[in-house]
């Protein structure tokens, strides 16, 4: 937890809701209020926002930090060693090219000290429709991240294996991540009904089933109630998601080492110089 000299408006905009929490100036992680709304994209922010005036707030940050859920976004990993704009500029290159279009933001996050990155790409209309939704509200969108990167960084420490699958359930579908040798080096989107637990298993299987592995692979598990769970899978069988599950605490070192928040890239730059982490709207998963 780091110090704030004051204090911030923290987002984070589902596909159906937003939830709004105003964070005290200082060392103290609890938020002094609360608030959400409902609705897709801007209205959903409008939503929260209004609604967090009723907690008796006399003025809301100038400032807010937006985190955005990975069915808005897409995701493509860079092995090369590049430097930032190096990284920057491909990334964009390789999304114009795989989406077809150019109207889309991007940003990249360094892992383990730039030998890999993290793309992310959001499409332009979107981070306009954000950004005046909060104008109008006299909040200014200063940082965006992505729902993949937060949780990636969140949950490092609860991984202490070096190779494993991560799942994590989404309100339209679930984000796959292969972390070999510690690294995130494969991703992937399954769109699907949320409450269908029997296709969400399906889905992971036919996941692990096609990445190389030894005879037994570990699973982790991220629900909506954000306790992450743990699997091992052996010989192509395992154990079902219905059974035998253990919760996670933290445990050792990061496996994920080497992720800096990307906040400290402002937003507003454009083209192969754009500075966003965020990704195109419509569709999580690897470009």
């Amino acid at each position: 937890m780091s110090l704030r000299f004051k204090s911030e408006l923290s987002l984070n905009l589902r596909m159906r809701s937003c939830q709004a929490e105003l964070l005290p100036a200082g060392w103290n992680s609890r938020p002094v209020a609360v608030a959400s709304g409902s609705g897709e994209g801007a209205s959903a922010l409008t939503a929260a926002l209004s609604a967090l005036r009723l907690a008796d707030i006399e003025e809301l940050p100038r400032q807010a930090a937006l985190t955005v859920a990975d069915e808005y976004l897409y995701y493509l990993l860079l092995d090369d060693d590049l430097g930032w704009g190096q990284a920057l500029q491909e990334a964009t290159l390789r999304f114009a090219a795989d989406l077809g279009r150019d109207d889309l933001r991007v940003q990249v996050t360094p892992l383990k000290n730039g030998e890999r990155w993290l793309a992310v790409a959001a499409a332009e209309p979107d981070v306009a429709a954000w950004t005046e939704a909060l104008a109008l509200s006299g909040v200014q969108l200063q940082r965006l991240h992505p729902a993949l990167v937060e949780d990636l960084r969140r949950l490092a420490p609860q991984i202490p294996e070096n190779d494993a699958v991560l799942a994590l359930l989404r309100e339209e579908g679930m984000s796959l991540v292969l972390i070999r040798d510690g690294l995130p080096t494969q991703l992937a989107w399954e769109r699907f009904e949320a409450a269908d637990a029997v296709t969400m298993e399906q889905r992971l299987r036919a996941f692990v089933r096609s990445v190389p592995q030894a005879d037994e692979c570990v699973v982790y598990l991220l629900p909506e109630s954000q306790a992450l769970c743990r699997y091992v899978w052996g010989g192509g069988q395992g154990q079902s998601l219905g059974h035998a599950h253990s919760q996670v605490g933290a445990l050792v070192p990061a496996p994920l080492d080497g992720m800096p928040r990307p906040s400290n890239m402002p937003l507003g730059a454009r083209g192969a110089a754009a500075s966003l982490d965020a990704g195109a709207g419509g569709q999580g998963g690897a470009a």
